[in-house]
């Protein structure tokens, strides 16, 4: 099986849209296989590959947010959020949905006691 054929398997088990058995089947494999791929592709998406890919995005929904009006918006839903013990202040347009970051990790007085 090449590289490819073992990633598909790992997506496979990953997203739990057939059970292992029926990847062991189909690949013409192993439940042990299967298993060991899912267990390999779980290793791979660690805590800093999460945090690399959400670190860009918000790069770019910055960049984006700095452009918007945001006038019209009349009514909101604000809330804030916390990544590693730091505010992300965000918001809803209710009327639209349209979704919109307020801060993310800046210097709030209220979060740090004061």
């Amino acid at each position: 099986m090449n590289a490819e054929q073992k990633k598909s398997v790992a997506v496979a088990a990953l997203t739990g849209t057939q059970t292992v058995t029926q990847i062991a089947i189909e690949t013409k494999s192993s439940r042990k296989f299967v298993r060991g791929q899912k267990v390999k592709a779980t290793g791979a998406i660690d805590a800093g590959t999460i945090t690399a890919i959400v670190s860009s995005a918000v790069k770019k929904a910055q960049q984006i947010h700095t452009t918007e009006d945001l006038s019209a918006i009349k009514v909101t839903a604000n809330d804030e959020l916390f990544h590693h013990n730091k505010p992300i202040l965000s918001g809803i347009d209710t009327q639209s949905l349209y979704c919109y970051l307020l801060s993310y990790f800046s210097f709030v007085p209220w979060a740090d006691g004061s």
